[in-house]
């Protein structure tokens, strides 16, 4: 981890050094992947919202029309993979 030093002004008007962690390039990539990701699931749930549908209900919907055509049993039905 890297460390940026920064100067503090406090009430006494001295200065105080502070050493701060910075952010590493992955983690900024993860969070601005994650706000892009976060995004367009904004922009989905609007457009499923005008047939009445969640992004979630569309995704099992989804992998339920490319099931094969065979009967689930109740409990099977219910249990997330």
């Amino acid at each position: 981890m890297r460390l940026e030093t920064s100067l503090i002004l406090d009430k006494s008007n001295t200065y105080e050094v502070i050493h701060m962690p910075t952010i590493s390039d992955n983690i900024k990539l993860v969070t601005e992947f994650s706000a892009l990701y976060g995004s367009i699931l904004k922009r989905l749930e609007s457009q499923l919202s005008i047939h009445g549908i969640s992004f979630t209900e569309f995704l099992v919907m989804h992998q339920l029309s490319a099931a094969p055509a065979k009967p689930l049993k109740k409990k099977a039905a219910l249990q997330l993979p």
